[in-house]
Parts: structure tokens; C-alpha cells; sequence
């Protein structure tokens, strides 16, 4: 109750005349006593509601685990867009983004440096490729369309044109620095395959180069190539003669035991065969070289030793074709065409 200042002797004229005056007020204050008093019995009826009023009246609403609590403004430009709370992984912080659309739901965790992919479930999942993923985090100012993905399984990138897009292969060079294990095949439909690798490891059998060869022609050069330098080794197929052709001397190691290194020749129908041996083992055997001769022989000539030549420790015999009558007894010996 206000004292109106009434003196020891009760409330003067001046005190009735004040009170007059502000009769009006009074009564608007007394009108509405019954709204408040409803009020007040409903917050502390609820407590719930009496708990967030008193949060609100002291200021005790927690932005604890925000780094950053400053909320900014949606602009005319961002009409439809909603502010969300960006997290991110990489660096460990968050702020409030202006983000279009709905909001995007992650079936499971997205791990630090992968992307995401839109599974046949209708959701975002992780995407275990290294190429989607970056360290730099793509701003919604820097994208200008985000499409809805077709179908299961599609990756999201970003374009040329800042588009956030999806597909089912990925445009553009990628380096992955770890193991990469495919369950399915593997096709390489580039004009070059570089492997830098120690050890390469093949379970088929058989190799096969030139596979879209059609005949020999097609299949004319192919084979194995040994370095890339000029003057290397190869072992290529001549498709014009129909041979194989090695440019380097072709060596028939013995197994360490009791076989001698040999050529076999098979007849034609491949039912038999003449093979040429190397010698027995020998420690004080000679190196030898036979060269055949440069002329074709006649009809009856046999062939014999015309020279031998011993340059270290290796005796080159040049051979050619003569009469047997030439030879003499040695002719009994020979090799008779």
C-alpha cells in the first residue's frame, strides 16, 4: 500500500487531491491484477516452464561446446536457407553457416578426409575415397547448384563450375597415398599404364600382349621389351615371317646336376624329335663357338672344321662345306648332306 504522506494527524487535502487525480490509473492497474495473478499461476503450475523462465530472468542459457556463439543474419539473397551449426572435422572448429534446403542426413560417421555418397537407403553415407575428401572446406558462397543424386551408390564432387554434382565416375587426377584393394575387375581404359613397383605378382598362366590382335598382321611387333634405352633387349613377334625373333644370344642352362642345356626341334605333327645338347660336365672343358658357314652346300658335301681360333679361352671354329674326298678319313666323321 502507498503512503500518500499522510502526517501524524491523517491525510491532508493535498494527499485526497493527488489520489483524485490518478483515479483512471488506478483503476486500469486494479482491471488488470487478475491477468497477472493468471500468469503467474500457470508458470508455477508448470515446471518446466518455471525452470526456462528463470533461465531466461537470469541469463543462464549455456553455448557451452561452441567456439564460435555468434549467430550471423540471414540477407534477402538467402531466402530458404536455414543457419546450422557447421562442424568441422579437419580443423576442430565450428561456426553458423547460412545452409539451402533441408538439412542433410549422414547415415554413420563421416571420417576425417572422406566424402560422402548417396546409398540405395535414400542417405548420405561415408565415402571411403580419398578423392572426395579435402582439407579445405567448401564454403555454401563458393556453391551455385546443388543437384538431388539419381540412383544408389553416387558420389558427390564439386565441378569446374562450383556445382556440387553427383555420378558414378569422377573426372580429374587423384593421387591416393595408401593401399587400394578392389573386389571387382579392374579396367584401365587409358592409352598408358605406368606401374612403379619392385615385385609384381601375376595368378594367371598366360600373359597375354597384343590382345586385340586379329592376325598376325595385327599382332606384328608385339612381345616382351626389356628396358626402355636404345639398343635394349626384345623378344618380339614377326608377324610378316611368322617368327619369333630374339636379338640377343639365347642361352640353355643345364639344371646343376646331370642335364645339359638343349634345343629341341619337333617334326611337324610333334610325335618326334632331334634335340641339340650341350656337352657333359667337364672342370677343365673348353668354350666353344661353331660357326656355321655362309654358303649353302652341294648335293654330297659334309661339313668340317676350316679354321679355329682360340681368343680368351674360347676356341671359335669356322665350319664350311667341302667334298669328303677333301677331308679324307676325318670324312668318315662328318656330317654328310
Amino acid at each position: 500500500m502507498t503512503d500518500f504522506g499522510r502526517s501524524a494527524k491523517g491525510p491532508t487535502l493535498t494527499d485526497i487531491s493527488s489520489v483524485a487525480s490518478n483515479a483512471s490509473n488506478i483503476t486500469t492497474v486494479a482491471g488488470s491484477m487478475q491477468d497477472v495473478q493468471d500468469v503467474a499461476a500457470e508458470i508455477n503450475a508448470t515446471p518446466t516452464l518455471r525452470s526456462l523462465m528463470n533461465s531466461v530472468l537470469n541469463d543462464t542459457i549455456s553455448l557451452s561446446g561452441l567456439t564460435d556463439t555468434t549467430i550471423g543474419t540471414l540477407g534477402n539473397s538467402e531466402q530458404g536457407y536455414a543457419l546450422t551449426w557447421v562442424w568441422d572435422v579437419n580443423t576442430s572448429t565450428g561456426d553458423w553457416q547460412a545452409q539451402p534446403g533441408s538439412s542433410i542426413t549422414v547415415n554413420g560417421t563421416v571420417s576425417v578426409g572422406n566424402g560422402l555418397k548417396w546409398n540405395a537407403s535414400g542417405y548420405y553415407e561415408n565415402a571411403n575415397f580419398l578423392e572426395i575428401g579435402s582439407s579445405e572446406t567448401i564454403s555454401t558462397s563458393q556453391i551455385s547448384n546443388i543437384q538431388t543424386p539419381s540412383g544408389a551408390n553416387h558420389l558427390a564432387y564439386t565441378n569446374n563450375s562450383n556445382e556440387v554434382t553427383f555420378a558414378s565416375t569422377i573426372p580429374g587426377n587423384y593421387t591416393f597415398s595408401n593401399d587400394i584393394t578392389i573386389g571387382g575387375n579392374l579396367n584401365v581404359t587409358g592409352t598408358t599404364t605406368t606401374i612403379n613397383t619392385q615385385d609384381l605378382n601375376v595368378v594367371d598362366a598366360t600373359i597375354t600382349v597384343a590382345s586385340n590382335a586379329t592376325d598376325d598382321a595385327t599382332a606384328n611387333g608385339s612381345g616382351i621389351a626389356f628396358g626402355d634405352y636404345a639398343g635394349h633387349a626384345t623378344f618380339l613377334y614377326n608377324g610378316t615371317d611368322d617368327k619369333i625373333e630374339v636379338d640377343r644370344t639365347l642361352v640353355e642352362k643345364g639344371d646343376g646336376s646331370a642335364v645339359a642345356g638343349a634345343i629341341q626341334y619337333n617334326c611337324w605333327n610333334n610325335n618326334h624329335y632331334v634335340t641339340l645338347e650341350g656337352p657333359v660336365h667337364d672342370a677343365n672343358g673348353d668354350n666353344t663357338v661353331l660357326r656355321l658357314p655362309k654358303t649353302a652346300p652341294a648335293a654330297g658335301e659334309v661339313l668340317s672344321v676350316k679354321t679355329a681360333n682360340e681368343t680368351n679361352g674360347v676356341t671359335t671354329a669356322e665350319l664350311e662345306f667341302t667334298s669328303p674326298a677333301t677331308v679324307g678319313v676325318a670324312a668318315a666323321m662328318a656330317i654328310v648332306f
